[in-house]
């Protein structure tokens, strides 16, 4: 529907001195046809790509890489016995290099998950925030509703991943082994087709900007909190996960998380300093959550205290 609305604004600007909407002599009817074929045939091919490819797709644009198990066998451990005990399989770890305290889920099938941390929780090595976080996002992997949260993340975020690996391509001056002062003369003639393909990328680069504030209102706040009862009813720690939710609240923001509707599955919303995506409140705030936990396991906090 987006690349069908884009072409025909492109068809409308060029014909619009002729009232391309009142010309009864079919030519607009025919452009109508021969649009609509390759755009629905095109979008159907997208589609299945997305299906088959959706964690890669995520992963490649949160510029994740891979956590060593040698290196890090204690969070391994830590996160294996999550798993196990939700009788799940072992997720993938990655993490992606930020300052910021957040995690993300990206997980399309029960046999098929990844966790993403930020690269400060990593070097922090402080397993109760880790195994907290863990367990949050693999109590959702067996729903349905992750699945669809996973497909929207990576249906959000593939015109924006085109538009930035075209610019890295042609804007980067290693990438032609000459200057371009010497070739600017024949680049001259092309401005009237890089100036139009530029004009798409960068509308398809808003594209998740634009759409994924709507597809988040899909995702319920309730969710998020049944998942920190059913979490804490695992670790039996509920003073030590409302101290993890503290420490998310200082600096959730990890710029990778941002792009697109990643924002839905990660473990607090790192963009609720944008406006348009905070109107869309797919997570509730950290004072939300602790209150609700609080109220919901009084037994806990009273033995604590005594």
């Amino acid at each position: 529907m987006f690349l069908y609305g884009v072409s025909w604004a492109v068809v409308l600007l060029i014909s619009l001195p002729q009232y391309a909407w009142t010309d009864v002599d079919g030519l607009h009817y025919k452009t109508f046809i021969l649009l609509l074929i390759p755009t629905l045939l095109c979008g159907l091919w997208w589609a299945i790509y997305v299906t088959k490819n959706q964690n890669m797709i995520v992963i490649n644009k949160t510029k994740s890489f891979l956590l060593e198990p040698d290196q890090y066998k204690e969070i391994y451990q830590k996160i294996s016995l999550v798993a196990m005990t939700l009788n799940i399989p072992m997720p993938k770890i990655y993490f992606t290099n930020d300052t910021g305290i957040n995690s993300l889920l990206v997980s399309n099938t029960k046999k098929e998950s990844a966790l993403i941390f930020s690269s400060h929780v990593i070097e922090k090595n402080d397993l109760d925030i880790i195994q907290n976080m863990a367990v949050f996002h693999l109590l959702d992997v067996q729903s349905r509703k992750n699945a669809f949260k996973t497909y929207v993340v990576a249906l959000t975020t593939c015109f924006s991943v085109l538009f930035e690996a075209l610019m890295k391509r042609v804007f980067k001056k290693k990438a032609f082994g000459f200057r371009l002062e010497k070739i600017q003369i024949l680049l001259y003639p092309l401005r009237f087709v890089l100036l139009p393909l530029l004009a798409i990328l960068i509308i398809f680069a808003l594209y998740d900007r634009l759409i994924a504030p709507v597809l988040s209102l899909f995702c319920s706040p309730k969710d998020i909190f049944t998942q920190d009862k059913n979490a804490i009813k695992i670790l039996q720690a509920p003073s030590k996960y409302i101290n993890t939710l503290y420490m998310v609240q200082d600096n959730p923001r990890v710029l990778m998380f941002e792009n697109g509707a990643t924002f839905i599955s990660c473990f607090q919303d790192p963009t609720n300093h944008l406006g348009l995506f905070k109107l869309a409140g797919c997570h509730p705030t950290i004072e939300e959550r602790i209150h609700r936990i609080k109220s919901q396991f009084k037994v806990y906090f009273i033995y604590e205290k005594g």
